[in-house]
C-alpha cells in the first residue's frame, strides 16, 4: 500500500480556498442565492447589531470619537438589504459572517470566533 504524501502548507491553503469557492458556486446555483457583503463591524448608532437572546455583550472599540461593534448576528442587516434593494419576493440572499461572540460558551462544537453562512428572503409582498 502506497503511503499518501502529506500536503505542504501552501497546498493546504490552496485546497481550502478552492473548496470554499466551489462550495459557494454550487450553493448559489442550487439554491438560487445572491451573496451580499457582510460587515465585520458596524457603527454603534446604526442599530444593525442584533441581540440574539437579549443578553449578549458585543465586542466594541472606539475610533475617532465613534463607537463600533463587532457584528455577531446579521439578521437586521439582511432584512435591511432585502428592503433597500427591493429583492423580489422569491429571491434569497446569503451572507458569510465572521464574528466574535464574547459570551459564547466554548466547548468542542462552539467557539468565540464564528464563521457561518446565513440566508434570508423577503417574507411578504410589497403592495
Amino acid at each position: 500500500m502506497k503511503k499518501d504524501k502529506k500536503m505542504t502548507y501552501m497546498e493546504k491553503l490552496t485546497a481550502i480556498s478552492e473548496t470554499k469557492e466551489t462550495f459557494e458556486k454550487i450553493f448559489e446555483k442550487e439554491l438560487d442565492l445572491i451573496k451580499v457583503w457582510a460587515p465585520l463591524f458596524v457603527r454603534s448608532d446604526t442599530w444593525l447589531q442584533d441581540d440574539l437572546s437579549g443578553t449578549e455583550k458585543w465586542v466594541s472599540f472606539e475610533k475617532s470619537w465613534e463607537r463600533f461593534e463587532i457584528v455577531h448576528s446579521l439578521a437586521k442587516r439582511k432584512r435591511m438589504v432585502l428592503g433597500k434593494y427591493w429583492f423580489p419576493i422569491w429571491k434569497w440572499l446569503y451572507t458569510e459572517m465572521k464574528a466574535i461572540r464574547k459570551d459564547e460558551i466554548v466547548d468542542p462544537l462552539h467557539s468565540m470566533y464564528v464563521e457561518q453562512y446565513d440566508r434570508e428572503k423577503v417574507n411578504h409582498s410589497r403592495r
